[in-house]
């Protein structure tokens, strides 16, 4: 068994016959006697315990020693300010040894037992009974009320459906005639009809033959007349027939006369020249 004890803010795991060491306890002597002030956690043989499950528990231990811890060094030290200093210390502790953990008069004792529950279930097993018998008799007397105007009801539909099948054979007696004439008539206007179109269409088409035939023709003769106008009419010089002067109306005195400087002298032609003989 163990239990884990807060002193000094902090937690330490304690058992009886140990020793621990905790911050100096300033109002105690070697061989005085000290309680811890909080448990926070007790395990035993029935398992871990903590919170109100705790009440009464007390961890208590004798002081054996005071003392000092280590020392440690405290050093302090400012860059590019030429500040350092160095300083020791020691912890003052106290020494305790786990005498007792009484875990009081809440956890010694076995918890009560739950109530037992036999009483609880022998009334549910009276009254259940007794509500399933009431149950059944409102269901009978209801059943009971209810037969005669089942049975009525069945009656009537058993004598109404009847007559309802003998109203609809009726209604459908008195269509039958009517929709055997409105199909004979319909067999007979749809022909009708079909013909009187065709005679339409003929007609029609008799009044439009000689319109389009003309149409055509007339399309055909305009055509090449069209592309006829519709071509540039180019003739070159040689073509053109040119008029005499003596059809356009002039003498040949009145035609100016070219005068020899005017005309081009004929070149001497470039004659190759004998070349020397060379002598061997």
């Amino acid at each position: 068994m163990y239990a884990i004890v807060e002193e000094g803010g902090r937690q330490y795991k304690v058992e009886v016959g140990k020793s621990i060491k905790v911050n100096r306890l300033l109002d105690k002597n070697r061989g005085d006697k000290h309680v811890f002030s909080k448990v926070v956690l007790i395990r035993d043989e029935s398992g871990i315990k903590t919170g109100k499950e705790l009440d009464g528990v007390k961890v208590s231990g004798e002081v054996l020693n005071l003392e000092r811890g280590e020392k440690i060094l405290v050093f302090k030290k400012k860059r590019r300010k030429g500040y350092h200093k160095a300083k020791g210390h020691r912890q003052y502790l106290t020494q305790l040894q786990i005498t007792d953990i009484n875990l009081g008069s809440t956890i010694s004792q076995e918890k009560d037992p739950l109530p037992s529950k036999e009483p609880a279930l022998q009334a549910e097993e009276v009254v259940a009974p007794a509500e399933s018998a009431t149950q059944a008799e409102a269901i009978a007397e209801a059943q009971a009320s209810e037969a005669p105007a089942l049975a009525e009801a069945k009656v009537t539909e058993e004598v109404v459906a009847p007559a309802e099948s003998a109203a609809q054979a009726e209604a459908q007696a008195t269509e039958a005639p009517a929709l055997a004439e409105a199909k004979v008539t319909e067999e007979v206007v749809a022909p009708a009809e079909s013909a009187a179109q065709a005679e339409a269409e003929a007609e029609a088409l008799a009044t439009e033959a000689p319109a389009l035939a003309e149409a055509k023709v007339t399309e055909e003769v305009v055509a090449p007349a069209q592309e006829i106008a519709s071509e540039p009419q180019t003739l070159s010089q040689d073509t053109v027939p040119q008029a005499s002067p003596e059809e356009a109306g002039e003498s040949p005195e009145d035609k100016p006369q070219e005068s020899p400087q005017d005309k081009p002298q004929d070149k001497p032609e470039d004659k190759p020249q004998d070349k020397p003989i060379e002598e061997n």
